[in-house]
Order: structure tokens, then sequence, then C-alpha cells
């Protein structure tokens, strides 16, 4: 069952569509998670410039409690991506018409010139994505 990459994106855009704003603010997110991984090393570093140089306590002071605040809103940010990102693959799953992706995944044109072998390995697939899931989280 080799599928094309259009083949894939389209069945991503077809369950991703009714989500696109979660989708987009997910994106969004993870963007900000990685500039936010960026700059926390940069203040930590100007932190230890600052009290190698022998800086005001004020100053330093000042970086440290940005340096939590980033941290804090890091990690903020982290779970609400992790929250996000679950509920838009649930919700993508849920939708999932397992007897249209056969079709797709056979080059058919119909549900009903769909072989019971390519149904098969459909559901196999779905099964065992579950199982996947399942064993992991435990």
């Amino acid at each position: 069952m080799n599928l094309s990459f259009k083949s894939y994106w389209n069945l991503l855009s077809d369950h991703i569509r009714p989500q696109k704003r979660r989708f987009i603010l997910l994106a969004v997110l993870l963007f900000g998670s990685i500039g936010l991984r960026i700059i926390a090393p940069q203040i930590m570093r100007s932190f230890i410039d600052s009290a190698l140089a022998g800086e005001a306590l004020k100053t330093l002071t000042w970086t440290a409690v940005a340096f939590i605040g980033i941290a804090l809103i890091q990690q903020v940010v982290a779970v609400i991506v992790k929250y996000l990102g679950e509920n838009v693959a649930w919700t993508s799953l849920i939708t999932v018409d397992f007897t249209s992706l056969a079709v797709r995944a056979s080059g058919k044109n119909s549900p009903s010139s769909l072989s019971a072998s390519s149904t098969i390995s459909v559901l196999d697939l779905s099964t065992r994505f579950f199982e996947e899931l399942t064993t992991s989280s435990i």
C-alpha cells in the first residue's frame, strides 16, 4: 500500500480542515516554544557574563527574574501544546471514516469495488495504532 505524498497531504488536510483555528494556534505555540527555548540560554549567558563582570545586584536580579519568567512561560506553553496536539489528533481520529480511507488507499472509486483485504489492512493499521498508543502510555 504505497501512497504518494499528495495522498497523505490530502488525507491530512481533509481531517485538519474542520479544526483549522486550533491547528494554527498549535503551530504558533510550537514555534513560540522553540523561540522560548532559544531565548532562555541567552538570558542565562547574559546573567553569567554580568556576574563575572561584577555588575550591580539589581541587574543580576532582573536577569534572574527574566530567566525564571521565561522558564515558567515555557512550561505553560508546553502544557498547552500537549493539550492542543492531543485534542486535534483525537478529534481528527474520531472523524476518520475507515471505509473511505480504504477506498483512497486502494485507488478505487467506490466502497463497493473495495476488496475485503484492503478493508482489513486499514482496520489492521488502526488496530496497530491503538495498540501502540496504549502500550506506550502504560
